[in-house]
């Protein structure tokens, strides 16, 4: 149950997971199991249909690549309540085991071991069905953890994570590899405001953009606005000499004309 709480859900800087992940395993380490099962329903199993937000955004720089992860399990409200009582029954029989086995059999006594032992076997199977349960659980954990990882080694979260291009080709043009460098290009060679493309190009080492998968026709049609701020819809300008210049031809910041 501590492993499955350690995991379920982590966020933060990319190079501040392990250090994180670490002390949420820490913190568990001398939880009860009372408080564990607590825990477990008020942030891994949940009511179809009402999902927990997640939470705020705490990354410690703007410029950081920050991740969040969280692997949830949804029942019905009955079965919720059912998967409550029955670890309630697991707490409350942990504890009887614990604190008052010696009380209750004479453990002095051929009857009251006999007693014990049948008293230990049958609280074993109960116990041994809650772990199976738990387990399985932990399992589906695990199982989102390693589709989150294989997903973060493709192809598809690099368009999406620096070139704004979800899996279904659309773009977020502001989070688009190609606006960030052309506006740091802008910024930096932009002579009374203006610098043609070519030479942003050159300065920004777009080069190995042009390598990645370029976005859907419908995509490339959306606006290519790179001002520094907010972009607005009619930024995009066609010339019959096909000239290309970067400017700031808006108080906005840079666009880009063609």
């Amino acid at each position: 149950m501590k492993t499955l709480l350690a995991h379920h859900e982590i966020a933060g800087p990319a190079h501040e997971l392990p250090s994180r992940l670490a002390a949420r395993i820490e913190d568990l380490r001398t939880d009860t199991l009372g408080t564990l099962v607590k825990s477990l329903f008020e942030s891994y199993i949940e009511i179809e249909g009402a999902e927990r937000a997640m939470g705020g955004d705490d990354r410690s720089s703007t410029q950081a690549v920050a991740i969040r992860f969280r692997a949830s399990l949804q029942m019905s409200e009955d079965q919720r309540e059912e998967a409550k009582s029955a670890l309630k029954e697991l707490v409350i029989l942990r504890n009887d085991l614990v604190h008052h086995l010696v009380d209750r059999f004479d453990l002095w006594s051929d009857k009251g071991c006999i007693a014990a032992i049948d008293h230990l076997e049958a609280s074993y199977a109960r116990i041994d069905g809650h772990f199976a349960e738990l387990r399985q659980w932990a399992r589906s954990v695990g199982e989102a953890s390693a589709l989150s990882a294989s997903f973060m080694q493709s192809a598809a979260f690099e368009d999406l994570v620096f070139n704004g291009i979800a899996p279904d080709g659309t773009v977020d043009w502001p989070s688009a590899g190609i606006v960030r460098i052309l506006r740091a290009a802008g910024a930096a060679l932009a002579t009374d405001g203006w610098v043609r493309l070519d030479d942003a190009i050159g300065a920004g080492s777009v080069s190995g953009m042009r390598n990645r998968r370029r976005p859907s026709t419908a995509a490339r049609a959306g606006p290519m606005c790179l001002t520094r701020h907010e972009c607005s819809s009619s930024s995009i300008e066609s010339t019959p000499q096909g000239a290309r210049s970067v400017g700031t031809g808006s108080a906005d910041g840079p666009v880009v004309r063609r």
